[in-house]
């Protein structure tokens, strides 16, 4: 609440971004095969670099964090019962 008992003012909304390219084509109402058609030219797997030499490009300490991150780790082994195993 404000000074004088009023709710205080919430920050300002920002408006939202115009859509662009082909978000803009699909908001406006184009054809859906002309936006899929927009959507598959702009990065045919073709053109694309291989991961390998994407993944080249990391710095060292981004790629362990991301190991670290995303990869499974093994935190302990323990044996069930069977009764454990079975559904209710």
């Amino acid at each position: 609440m404000g000074a004088a008992g009023a709710p205080a003012a919430s920050p300002p909304v920002p408006e939202p971004e115009p859509a662009t390219g082909v978000r803009a084509g699909a908001a406006e109402g184009a054809r859906p095969e002309a936006v899929e058609a927009a959507v598959a030219d702009e990065a045919s797997p073709s053109e694309l670099p291989p991961v390998a030499e994407l993944v080249g490009q990391l710095r060292p300490e981004l790629l362990a964090t991301m190991e670290e991150l995303f990869r499974a780790q093994w935190s302990g082994v323990r044996r069930l019962r069977p009764e454990d195993l079975k559904l209710p």
